[in-house]
């Protein structure tokens, strides 16, 4: 029997481990995950259109490619950055809030689509940047809790921050949610040395992503820049982009989200509590700029999981406060029954359908 959050998020650890263990030895690799193992058979500071993290992650898993034809070790890395940003997640929480509120955002984490598959079986850029996204949450929610700006912490969140963007670029988010939170509710930092520490680690880290870039022509800003298509307004897309944010974060997750956004936003100054505040104001602006770049342009739904993770501790928390009879909201048991339901149908689907699903006309030109 469990008693105490500690062992329950441990259990919850190994049971998502064995989970996804049995999914990614099942099926095979996706078109994406086979393009990214290409980018682990010619190791770089940064490929076309993404950073090198995730080459060197297959490399690791696979023992330097030597099990580079056996999925489960090709995607093992998924899994084990998934397992990670499970406890990082319940950290960051409790730290901020209560060990209970802790153990619903990991429950909510592994009941987003984008958190426990899309990041946790297949091989993505999104995979090792969840790793280090969520463990710089971790260190996020020590940083505002900390009364003589401790050094170290802010040294490893720079580093943290510099290893997201080498894992995907989308890492910048963390710092323009860190910046708004500093011009809006602590301006004093500015005047702290440490902040700068932390912003020269960043840069430090990802400069070699930077230096490959300047040494190709900036391609891969070129590459992303040229999928900006003009201001004519795609309503396919921009419908698409939302219906699919709502299904890959979990349509049950969203509405709760939505609904602790409000709770945030009418309870802001009393809460007092400034981790929300920066989760807010690196989610929120990330979501918004993508809805808007979808209104006129082809874009992945996927892109603003980072952002709907990163509002999980306030929608644990609001939960926690609201739901205060049951160690497990009623919400979070049908949002993780769900993505269990849709998981085990689409293995299946995968896994026994006879032939290929999708259009039979190339797509390359």
């Amino acid at each position: 029997m469990v008693r105490t959050y500690k062992q329950a998020i441990l259990l919850l650890i190994i049971f998502g481990i064995l989970i996804r263990c049995l999914v990614a030895s099942g099926i095979e690799l996706g078109n994406d995950e086979v393009y990214y193992w290409t980018y682990s058979q010619y190791l770089q500071w940064n490929y076309f259109d993404h950073p090198p993290l995730v080459a060197i992650l297959i490399r690791l898993t696979t023992f330097n490619l030597t099990l580079q034809n056996v999925e489960f070790f090709v995607r093992l890395g998924s899994i084990i950055c998934s397992a990670f940003a499970t406890y990082f997640i319940y950290k960051a929480v409790s730290t901020t809030d209560t060990e209970r509120a802790g153990f619903i955002a990991a429950l909510l984490y592994n009941a987003s689509f984008y958190g426990s598959i899309i990041t946790g079986v297949f091989i993505l850029p999104d995979s090792p940047q969840m790793f280090f996204w969520t463990a710089s949450l971790l260190v996020l929610s020590k940083l505002i809790r900390s009364t003589n700006r401790n050094v170290a912490h802010w040294a490893l969140f720079g580093a943290l921050a510099g290893l997201t963007i080498m894992s995907k670029i989308h890492g910048v988010f963390i710092w323009t949610g860190l910046f708004l939170y500093v011009v809006f509710y602590k301006r004093e930092w500015l005047r702290s040395w440490q902040i700068y520490l932390s912003a020269a680690m960043t840069f430090l880290v990802s400069f070699p992503f930077l230096l490959w870039n300047f040494q190709n022509h900036f391609i891969t800003y070129q590459y992303h820049s040229s999928r900006l298509e003009g201001i004519q307004f795609k309503a396919d897309n921009f419908f698409r982009e939302i219906f699919g944010e709502i299904f890959y974060n979990n349509p049950i997750n969203v509405f709760f989200t939505l609904i602790a956004l409000s709770w945030f936003l009418a309870n802001a100054k009393n809460l007092k509590k400034d981790f929300l505040r920066i989760s807010v104001l690196i989610a929120v602006p990330m979501i918004l700029l993508l809805l808007f770049l979808a209104m006129f342009n082809d874009t992945l739904p996927h892109w603003t999981g980072p952002a709907y993770v990163t509002l999980i501790p306030l929608t644990a928390i609001y939960l926690s406060k609201t739901k205060i009879h049951k160690n497990i909201p009623t919400a979070v048991k049908y949002a993780l029954a769900f993505t269990f339901l849709v998981v085990i149908v689409g293995a299946t689907a995968i896994k026994f359908y006879p032939g290929t699903p999708g259009k039979k006309k190339s797509n390359f030109k």
